[in-house]
């Protein structure tokens, strides 16, 4: 099993990073669109993980996850030790001070080796943080003796201060796991069935303004509703709500394959946002070595939340371009729904490993689309591809797609930039008169070529921060090619907005 997750572990190294930044919520929900950003971007920080001691065997992951949520930046670390011996991952918070620096405040961790917290998903709105551990049981030592059921953190963000600062303390206010009612039955490692476990909380998306937050297990044996049978690796979602009277998030519905078990990794991926849920099955970010069905393309399930009587339903399918021919020619899916991101009625959803031809040179270029939601159907409104024709295997989006109201990110990490071949970069878009627009590039002004910078990125709202309207964008830099013990950056880059 430790073989197995450092194989996923490295790969979500590529695939997993991630970044969140919070501010107070703008209650005025036209005010984004008041104020428009320039294609102007100032790099105005280099954060470094505040703790000195690495990973002797996974390194340092700084930066595999993240989030926008107003002054709070939150940057994961899933290979973080406690000590010399605990690799419990951990998720650093930073507050945004009035001098306009990023300022460290607190890291939030675990007591347990590989508890892999902050692994793939780390996710903040309101006052309320979510961070994935899914190397259950939490705090236990011994990496043997790890079920990987999985669980979720739950914190919220209290009116105590951090001493020394302006910012607001964070703190754990519940553990949702196999103890949680409803949850019994998360699926445990198996090296008999080839499950790795449920892997619950590996993804999760939250919509506090509806009220409903879903976790995904995507490797959770799942009984066939009509057969019975069980089925390994078939993934599940759940759906919470928060009850107003103990504070804490209880199961409501448990959302399946509406098309077919078999089709495996379902909450590969998820987002949620408005009234809608777009579910994937594709697990871009940790991808088992034991995954005998990654040479099916992906898809993304729309469901659809009847407000009258709180419960999902299934609502619609949506796919890319690649052809299932083409799939089985390269003997890898596409990966569509690899990333996703929602807001409002226009949804980003990422094509990673999407291939134009079976040519060595057109394969996994990688694609983004954009959706639109119109007269109540999802409609496909635009395509991007990466303009670099230079580098093969380009994986456009193969990170991170994020969309913020009219401003959107697509991480394009493999690109050749100003400083030479896969400096990485960051794709910035924007939207106006329905249509989405090319911004200029991020780089890494200071970069150098195998720096794969963009293979974690986020996108912040515009919000009012000392009075001025501002944006930021967060990417992490990699170096695949250096040993993972290498010291890891995010670079934080600053919109100008009016």
């Amino acid at each position: 099993m430790r073989l197995f997750l450092y194989c996923m572990t490295a790969l979500t190294v590529l695939f997993g990073h991630s970044f969140l930044v919070s501010e107070e919520v703008e209650s005025d929900p036209a005010f984004a669109m008041r104020h428009r950003c320039r294609p102007d971007y100032a790099k105005t920080a280099t954060l470094e993980s505040p703790n000195l001691l690495l990973n002797p065997i996974g390194g340092n992951d700084y930066g595999n996850s993240v989030a926008f949520n107003g002054r709070y930046l939150f940057i994961a670390d899933k290979s973080a030790v406690s000590d010399s011996s605990l690799s419990s991952g951990a998720v650093y918070v930073y507050y945004y001070n009035d001098s306009n620096q990023w300022e460290f405040t607190q890291a939030l961790t675990t007591g347990g080796n590989e508890d892999n917290v902050g692994n793939l998903s780390v996710k903040s709105e309101g006052k309320f943080l979510f961070i994935s551990a899914i190397g259950t049981p939490l705090n236990e030592e011994d990496p043997l003796a790890k079920d990987y059921t999985g669980a979720l953190l739950v914190y919220h963000r209290s009116h105590k201060k951090v001493p020394g600062t302006e910012a607001h303390r964070w703190e754990l206010v519940q553990v949702i796991d196999r103890h949680t009612p409803g949850l019994e039955g998360l699926t445990a490692f198996s090296f008999e069935h080839l499950n790795s476990g449920a892997l619950f909380g590996l993804q999760h998306a939250v919509d506090l303004e509806k009220g409903w937050l879903l976790v995904a297990a995507p490797f959770q044996v799942v009984n066939d509703p009509v057969t019975h049978e069980a089925i390994d690796n078939a993934g599940a979602v759940y759906a919470f709500r928060r009850n107003s009277l103990s504070g804490l998030w209880e199961l409501h519905q448990t959302l399946i394959n509406p098309e077919n078990l078999s089709l495996l990794l379902f909450g590969g991926n998820l987002a949620v946002n408005n009234g809608y849920a777009l579910i994937s099955n594709s697990l871009v970010g940790s991808v088992p070595a034991i995954s005998p069905f990654i040479s099916r393309n992906g898809t993304v399930y729309v469901f659809h939340l009847s407000e009258k009587k709180q419960h999902w339903h299934y609502f619609q399918k949506l796919k890319g371009d690649e052809s299932m021919d083409l799939a089985q020619q390269v003997e890898f899916g596409d990966s569509f729904g690899g990333s996703l991101s929602i807001d409002g009625k226009w949804a980003l959803i990422g094509a990673p490993l999407e291939s134009f031809s079976d040519s060595l040179e057109e394969r996994f270029q990688g694609a983004a689309y954009f959706f639109h939601l119109l007269n109540d159907k999802w409609h496909r409104a635009q395509k991007i591809v990466s303009d670099d024709v230079n580098t093969p295997f380009k994986r456009t989006s193969y990170f991170t797609a994020d969309i913020k109201g009219h401003m959107a990110i697509i991480s394009d990490s493999s690109r050749t930039g100003p400083a030479g071949e896969q400096q990485g970069g960051i794709l910035v878009y924007h939207r106006r008169h329905g249509s989405w627009k090319p911004y200029p590039i991020i780089f890494d002004p200071n970069g150098a070529a195998f720096e794969n910078f963009g293979a974690s990125a986020a996108l912040s709202s515009i919000r009012l921060i000392n009075g001025r309207p501002k944006i930021f964008f967060a990417g992490g830099i990699s170096n695949f090619t250096l040993p993972s013990i290498q010291p890891k950056s995010v670079l934080i880059f600053e919109g100008i907005c009016q």
